[in-house]
């Protein structure tokens, strides 16, 4: 596989499973994969965001929200493999400061569309429409 070569060709490491997101997140040069099947709105992708780190995931319901292709990250088809590696590569071969631009523009997804205080307002708006309706029925 293409990226086994990679990582023994010093290209790319694979850090492997970890419980410790704060620490991953904290590194340098970190992109998030997430090359899911289906998917309600992602977690990791929205944390991802809110941590400034660019991403590459499959291109469907719950994963894309969190992606301006090309801004923050890359939308792959999902269940193609050959896809995500030429994602990944894309990447790589973008310059420190594309990188830094994606990581900039994740963080600015987070701050407009993730904020938990813009959610609360959401919902609260909703809740208050809904009783407005049953009020006046």
């Amino acid at each position: 596989m293409r990226l086994r070569k990679d990582e023994e060709d010093g290209i790319v490491k694979y850090i492997g499973f970890t419980h410790d997101m704060d620490k991953v997140f904290q590194r340098k040069g970190i992109v998030i994969t997430v090359p899911s099947y289906s998917e309600g709105m992602n977690r990791a992708l929205m944390e991802a965001c809110a941590s400034g780190k660019p991403i590459i995931t499959s291109d469907i319901p719950g994963c894309r929200e969190a992606v301006v292709e090309g801004k923050n990250g890359f939308l792959v088809p999902a269940r193609n493999a050959d896809a995500l590696a030429e994602a990944m590569l894309r990447y790589l071969h973008l310059s420190p400061q594309e990188k830094q631009d994606f990581s900039d523009e994740s963080r600015k997804k987070a701050e407009n569309l993730f904020d938990v205080q813009r959610v609360i307002a959401k919902y609260t708006k909703i809740i208050h429409q809904n009783e407005t309706l049953m009020t006046n029925n």
